[in-house]
């Protein structure tokens, strides 16, 4: 980083305007749902099978983003993210996996979510040690895409770790910073609701991300 980098982001304060933009919806206080029968070497042992499935992705624009999305991205690379330190494998878009992923969660846990048994999109998103989520917003372009005949608002985005709590591991949404969770705690993330993720621990961190419709 130059000097004048350095001050021109600085005196921008950029900061501040990524916070003004969401307003109260930073306040949100998140609350756990339920918590899931999880068993995470399952799991686990799927991504080291499936491996070849894997998207391997970082921060960037994407096509289904809005402008919202767009103009954050672009301010979080200002700042420093990018892809050395946002790297994820994500399992889910490609082959089988997504409707692996409904098996393994089971009726059970899919209605302790209290959502439809169809329709149901996973992604198991998995972060080493110095990379994470940046700070982002959801809006279910990604699951719209897939089921246009589908309005948003009858869906729900929920997140969920794979693995019990480790030093290191964070997941923020609104104002609420979660950690020490359990395997399986499921908390909502309201679409609109600022959230990201980081791990600076000495652990992998597998989460899932998973989006479907109330009943």
């Amino acid at each position: 980083m130059e000097a004048c980098e350095y001050k021109s982001i600085v005196q921008s304060k950029i900061w501040e305007d990524i916070k003004n933009h969401h307003g109260e919806l930073y306040d949100y206080q998140a609350k756990l749902l339920c918590t899931l029968d999880i068993n995470s070497d399952d799991w686990i042992n799927w991504t080291l099978d499936n491996f070849e499935l894997a998207l391997q992705d970082h921060l960037r624009q994407k096509p289904h983003y809005d402008e919202t999305n767009k103009w954050l991205t672009e301010a979080t690379r200002t700042l420093g993210r990018n892809e050395g330190n946002t790297q994820e494998l994500n399992w889910g878009k490609l082959g089988s996996a997504n409707e692996d992923f409904v098996e393994m969660l089971g009726r059970d846990n899919i209605n302790r979510m209290q959502i439809a048994q169809e329709d149901v999109l996973v992604r198991v998103i998995c972060n080493f040690p110095g990379h994470g989520v940046p700070w982002h917003t959801d809006e279910g372009g990604s699951y719209l895409s897939l089921n246009p005949h589908i309005n948003i608002k009858d869906c729900v985005r929920l997140w969920f770790p794979l693995t019990d709590w480790y030093p290191g591991l964070a997941f923020q949404l609104g104002n609420t910073l979660i950690h020490h969770w359990n395997r399986g705690d499921v908390y909502e993330i309201p679409w609109g609701v600022p959230h990201a993720s980081i791990n600076f621990g000495c652990n992998i961190k597998y989460s899932v991300s998973l989006t479907g419709r109330r009943v």
